[in-house]
Formats: C-alpha cells, structure tokens, sequence
C-alpha cells in the first residue's frame, strides 16, 4: 500500500504541475501525508509492542506520539495549501481583468488548459479507486491485529458500536454502503488515535479526489474563463473539511500527554461517592486518573484512615478496587496513610 500511494502521488506531483491543476497537486500532497502517516503509523505500532524495563508502563503511547504527528503533518499540509489557494485565486483574478502584453505568458503558467481536463478526470478517477482500496485495507488491519486491551475499553465506546452494529443489521441499504457507513463511523468511534491519523489521511484524499473530479466535469461542461476560480475553490473545501477533522486529533493526543482525566470521570463525584460508599475513609487527600494510550486508564488515589481501622485495610482496599472496577478502572494505585482518632 505504501509503494502504491507513493507511485500514484509521483504521477499525480508531476501532472498537476504539469496542467496547472492546483486541487490535483493538492492531492498529490495529501497522497504523499498518507505515505507519510503509513509509515509513522507502521512504525508506532511495531514499537508499542516492544517490551523494556525502562519503561515501566511499557510503550504504547508511541501510538499516541503516532496519531499526533500525522496531524500536525496534516495541518501543516493544509495551511500550505491555503497559501497556494490565495496565490492561485489572485493570479486568476489578475489574469482575468488584465489587458496588458504579459497576459498571455501568466495565462500560460497560471490557467488550465482545455486539452488537459479529460486527463484530469482520469487521474483523479484513479486516485479515487486506489484510496478507497486503502481505506478499506486500514479498516480491515485495524480489526484483524487489534489488541485485547481494545476489549477492556469504556463502556460508551463499545455500546456505540454495538448500536452501529445493530443498525447496520437493521438497514435495507445496499451492502456497499452499508460498507462504507460502517467505515466512516468505525472512524468516528476508534479509540485507537495511531489508527484514525492514518485513516484522516485516507479519507481527505477520497475527498480531494471527489472534488477533482467534480472540477474536471464541471471545466469540460462549461466553457467559460470564470471556471478557473472552481480549482482554488474545490482545493479550499477539502482544506477546511481537512482541518476540522485533524483538530479534534490534536486536541485528543495532547489532552492524553498532558495526563488529562478522561471526559467521562468526574473527579469531584467521583470523590463524593468514594466517601458516601465507604464510610471509613476519613479524608480523600486525592485522586489522579489519565489515559495511558486513548484506550487503557489508570488512577492513583491517597486516603486517611483512623489507626484503629488498620485491620481493616484489605477490606477498604477490596472496596475501593470494586468502587473503582465498575467505572471501568482496573489499573489502580492505592495508597492509605493513618491519623489517631
């Protein structure tokens, strides 16, 4: 899959250069991001299952790290485009409403020529076809190697998917695109960040490659100078589709490195209920609870007992891990500290 986007991305470079087709080298980058996040995301994966007494909680938030630089790879993809897209639309706008002897020679480098919207359509078609094979070929690695922590992961997220499930069952959609639904919001619900970076890529690229395709028909439909604007246009609609999906990625990974309480635990309830439960607890001193890679959680929590509640230790502890197991936290760290009554 790596050889065949990094070929297709070669071809695609070098005839949207050629053709002046600014929505097809803007695909030919997103091509090259998903040669790109192949190989960090390949690379993440091998090394989270290495293990290493240096790392005490073993390796898999390079899966993390993985997830985050293809989206910044992406963003950074993105904001280089736009660049392009304010040059093109003023050269274009430069172009159209200038009467000098130059206009020829910017026509040459800036417009698209005619006899090159065909190939476009082409070229975008094949694009089409070889990134829906890769989305499809992710999708299916991603079931087929994942691991069992996957298994052990919150409740909302596999409710959601047993819901997707039973909808999918339930629909009378053609198989295909009870397929590709099923695809996109496998994406939308993964908890593995490595595996949606890669499948962002995927999917911005079926989406440059649609918008290709419709500005080559609507080019070959209309003969009009004023359809040049719909290249920038189409480029700057995948951008922004782009960029709203590669934010939240961002905003998730850094969350997870910054050791953030998942969304779903409220640490104030959770101390409250602690309390109310287990009346032997004098005082809460505190509580942590991060994420270790999106999928596996772990919490720490200091507590005051009474000295005459020492016998009772195991007890409480037991307690404790069962308050804490049916919140789905099962890694937890309990340490318990004695004052006089």
């Amino acid at each position: 899959m790596i050889l065949l986007s990094f070929t297709y991305f070669v071809v695609e470079l070098v005839f949207g250069h050629y053709s002046n087709t600014l929505s097809l080298i803007s695909d030919a980058y997103h091509m090259f991001g998903d040669v790109f996040s192949f190989c960090i995301g390949l690379f993440a994966l091998m090394y989270s299952k290495k293990s290493s007494s240096s790392y005490s909680y073993g390796r898999s938030r390079s899966i993390i790290l993985g997830g985050l630089i293809n989206a910044i790879f992406m963003m950074t993809l993105c904001w280089t485009i736009m660049i392009e897209i304010f040059i093109k639309i003023f050269s274009i706008y430069t172009i159209l409403n200038y009467n000098g002897e130059d206009n020829v020679e910017m026509e040459r480098v800036y417009f698209i020529q005619k006899k090159n919207f065909l190939s476009i359509l082409w070229v975008a078609i094949l694009g089409l076809i070889i990134n829906i094979i890769g989305f499809f070929v992710i999708n299916h690695s991603d079931h087929s190697h994942g691991s069992p922590n996957t298994e052990k992961n919150d409740k909302s997220t596999n409710e959601e998917i047993i819901v997707m499930q039973k909808l999918k069952t339930n629909s009378t959609k053609p198989n295909c695109c009870k397929k590709i639904t099923n695809f996109i919001k496998n994406y939308r619900v993964n908890p593995n960040l490595n595996i949606r970076g890669v499948l962002l890529h995927i999917l911005g690229d079926i989406m440059g490659s649609v918008m290709v395709i419709i500005n080559a028909i609507i080019m070959l439909q209309l003969d009009y100078e004023w359809v040049q604007y719909f290249d920038p246009i189409c480029s700057s609609i995948i951008v922004v589709i782009l960029m709203i999906a590669t934010i939240p990625i961002i905003r998730k990974t850094c969350r997870i490195l910054m050791q953030k309480a998942p969304d779903r635990y409220n640490l104030k309830q959770i101390k409250t209920d602690l309390i109310n439960e287990i009346p032997q607890i004098v005082k809460i001193e505190s509580v942590h609870i991060w994420s270790l890679d999106g999928q596996k959680n772990i919490s720490t929590i200091s507590i005051i007992l009474y000295d005459n509640f020492k016998l009772l230790e195991i007890l409480c502890k037991k307690e404790i891990r069962n308050f804490f197991a049916i919140r789905n936290l099962d890694n937890i760290n309990i340490e318990i500290n004695y004052i006089q009554k």
